[in-house]
């Protein structure tokens, strides 16, 4: 229904799957999204975990953690869940307003650390939150760890689920009159998750401060433009993108590094995740395109040095 790939948000339901979530999510207040992280952002995501900083934080006596200090994973599902594909979806689904934003943290309930987490309702009274979101990123299947959401004063459960597939997500409905909590994870196995909100605005300064052609503002070492021919380049694992308005916006969630593609440029980015292969690429404009092949053999070298020279593309050897 939902997934979310190095290359966006792709989505596809029919109307009658989306009335039945949508029903589903009025009785219960939570859904559940099957692989909502596909296998190879997933992967990404949890090595990102494995070498990650993490640091106890408690939450006003509501809970206690182990929170992960920002890095290229937190980096990389900021920039993708920032998507307004994602919004108009989330928003399809639940029934609540405009989304402008979405912000989280990650963070893992380790069994034997004392940590807890008691019921609450995530209302903020700085920050307007509409929907919750939690992303299963454990490596491995946790016991306990059992999510549960309840009217704050018939304390009846609506909802409750483990999540402990892979990858798998669950919306659920932040409201006065609801409450939810985590029942502490047993045995050996952390429960390690992304959770945030979709929100009305943007909060503060984005991670990304774009410049005017959509390059973040960020210091780079000088260094030599690389003069050699490129053949075969590949995109590296910490580089992700999304559709936008115009184009793609392409981003190393590693440094942070970013680039606005429009027209042909955006096309060539997309050929180039599926066929790898420059020549190849070129050969597929062309034959969907009248074009000057020396023209455009001429553009295509420009678009790989600059990916290459920002970070966003890597050298292959033949």
């Amino acid at each position: 229904m939902i997934q979310i790939k190095k290359t966006g948000t792709h989505i596809s339901f029919s109307k009658k799957n989306l009335r039945k979530v949508q029903n589903k999510y009025s009785q219960t207040n939570l859904i559940k999204i099957q692989k909502f992280l596909d296998k190879s952002l997933l992967k990404f995501i949890q090595q990102t975990v494995r070498s990650a900083e993490f640091y106890p934080r408690t939450d006003r006596g509501i809970a206690t953690e182990s929170c992960m200090r920002q890095n290229t994973g937190i980096n990389a599902m900021h920039f993708l869940l920032n998507d307004p594909a994602l919004f108009k979806a989330v928003e399809r689904i639940t029934g609540c307003k405009k989304i402008g934003c979405f912000a989280g943290r990650m963070y893992s309930l380790i069994p034997g650390r004392g940590h807890y987490d008691h019921w609450h309702n995530d209302i903020d009274v700085r920050h307007l939150r509409y929907v919750g979101i939690s992303v299963n990123l454990s490596e491995r299947v946790y016991q306990g760890g059992v999510f549960k959401i309840r009217n704050r004063f018939s304390k009846k459960i609506t909802a409750q689920i483990a999540n402990t597939g892979f990858g798998n997500a669950f919306l659920f409905r932040i409201s006065k009159k609801l409450q939810h909590r985590v029942t502490m994870p047993t045995g050996r196995n952390p429960r390690t998750v992304l959770a945030g909100w979709f929100l009305p605005k943007k909060r503060g300064v984005s991670f990304m401060r774009l410049g005017s052609d959509g390059t973040v503002l960020t210091k780079m070492k000088t260094r030599r433009p690389d003069n050699r021919p490129v053949s075969r380049v590949q995109i590296p694992d910490e580089v992700v993108s999304k559709r936008t308005a115009s184009g793609r916006l392409v981003v190393n969630a590693k440094t942070r590094i970013c680039l606005r593609l429009d027209g042909i440029a955006s096309h060539f980015w997309e050929l180039l995740e599926e066929l790898k292969d420059v020549k190849a690429v070129s050969r597929a404009i062309q034959k969907e395109y009248e074009v000057d092949p020396v023209r455009l053999e001429k553009d295509l070298k420009f678009y790989v040095k600059r990916l290459m020279f920002k970070g966003l593309l890597i050298r292959v050897k033949d």
